[in-house]
């Protein structure tokens, strides 16, 4: 039995390291390329529609979308101004994926919900959170629970 359970580990190992001509056919090699390129595809595209700044209405917090020079780093922060200490804080990730879906939470009205998309950028520290955006096509904001956001 714990032969069994070597071997299954040890192939996975193998796997993970890169030996895939020798476990996946061709085609299925070529299925996961093309899979792969259009999720890139996907997080290019979200990405483009969010990249800038996004401010609240009371100009205290904030969101902003970045790519390095060659596009191929893509960061997200989210950031509040804190009255008291008159400094920004807040948070930001490295966006190793991101996708859209249509919204389907019930804190929206069925006219404004139905032109949501909830944005999930997925974080590439896998151990820390996503962020999660809905943004609203009709009216080109992203909202938050009592806050509405626009591109500067």
């Amino acid at each position: 039995r714990d032969f069994c359970l070597s071997r299954g580990l040890g192939d996975v190992y193998k796997r993970q390291m890169g030996d895939e001509a020798r476990y996946y056919s061709d085609a299925e090699r070529q299925a996961q390329a093309e899979r792969e390129r259009a999720e890139h595809e996907q997080t290019r595209d979200v990405f483009a529609l969010l990249e800038g700044t996004w401010i609240s209405e009371d100009g205290l917090q904030k969101y902003v979308f970045s790519t390095d020079a060659d596009g191929s780093e893509l960061r997200a922060a989210e950031l509040w101004f804190d009255e008291t200490e008159q400094k920004w804080n807040g948070w930001e990730l490295c966006v190793e994926s991101a996708f859209q879906t249509p919204y389907f939470g019930g804190e929206y009205s069925e006219d404004v919900a139905e032109h949501l998309q909830e944005i999930v950028l997925g974080n590439s520290d896998h151990a820390a959170a996503d962020m999660c955006v809905l943004y609203d096509s009709e009216e080109n904001v992203i909202r938050d629970t009592n806050t509405i956001y626009h591109k500067q």
